[in-house]
């Protein structure tokens, strides 16, 4: 939204597609209100100049040398009038892939990451190089990269922003599998992702993975190292978590604790601070800064 631009204005957009990610730079010459739809791939926004304030789903970042902002819906973005921007676009669907491939466990849905994008730690720095390492490939004319190498680059890109982003919420399981697990662990946490919300019942849970409840459990320790009501919990505090930084002051942490699965904000309080080191309340309040 620019009104009636003067006489003389010049903006600078240009974008570069690969297989599964996007890369544009772009520079208005003045200020500017740009809303941008969701769409099937997460949005990371940097600066080369300037500074942008980006707002999605309630959370606002200030986007400046020493963070990006990270968004999977629809964003609003206020730049500076001197704002030179690199977006980077890449597939849900690949980052999922990636996670479910580092991690050897089932998607907990949908990928919500925190919205800032830490730029002053070491993975963040990491991440700025490798971005810096994949665009200086794409600028090259003569000789072009080999598409293999390009593939490769764009794929090492992904695991970056992955390692260096806050954990997207809901994630895949977060304690790592010792092995591959059989087919019935996977069978189990996959239908205790459907059905997450349902009292746990080990018969029902060991019906679905084609195998007996003892038997569950044993594989649940030897190839992941906890029980699968453990797994449900981690699972209903990560749903949790998202609802704490997306819903504001909309909806009570009591309520959040019941739809989630606890019979008491008490219990659900200590066993959040117990798994995050943080208490609900202060989660919300960090998401609202």
């Amino acid at each position: 939204m620019v009104g009636d631009a003067p006489a003389g204005d010049e903006a600078i957009v240009n974008w570069v597609s690969l297989a599964h990610t996007r890369y544009g730079y772009s520079a208005y010459g003045r200020a500017m209100s740009i809303v941008f739809p969701e769409t099937d791939f997460l949005r990371v926004k940097l600066v080369l100049a300037g500074h942008l304030m980006v707002s999605s789903r309630g959370s606002t970042t200030r986007v400046d040398h020493s963070a990006g902002s990270i968004s999977t819906g629809a964003v609003a973005v206020e730049s500076s009038p001197d704002a030179a921007i690199l977006t980077y676009l890449v597939s849900k669907r690949l980052l999922t892939e990636k996670l479910e491939a580092l991690n050897d466990g089932p998607a907990l849905g949908d990928l919500d990451f925190h919205h800032r994008l830490d730029l002053t730690t070491l993975v963040g720095q990491n991440f700025l190089h490798t971005m810096r390492s994949m665009l200086a490939l794409l600028s090259q004319t003569e000789p072009v990269a080999p598409a293999g190498l390009i593939e490769e680059l764009e794929r090492a890109l992904i695991t970056a922003l992955l390692i260096a982003s806050p954990l997207p919420t809901p994630s895949i399981a977060t304690v790592a599998a010792k092995s591959v697990a059989p087919a019935r662990v996977r069978r189990a946490e996959a239908f205790l992702v459907e059905n997450w919300r349902r009292a746990f019942d080990a018969e029902l849970v060991a019906e679905a993975a084609g195998t007996s409840p003892r038997n569950l459990f044993r594989l649940f320790r030897e190839f992941r190292g906890y029980t699968p009501l453990e797994f449900l919990k981690r699972l209903r505090l990560e749903r949790a978590l998202a609802r704490l930084r997306a819903s504001g002051d909309s909806v009570s942490v009591t309520e959040i604790a019941l739809d989630c699965g606890w019979n008491s904000s008490s219990h659900f309080s200590k066993d959040f601070r117990d798994n995050y080191g943080l208490t609900p309340s202060e989660v919300r309040r960090k998401a609202q800064d």
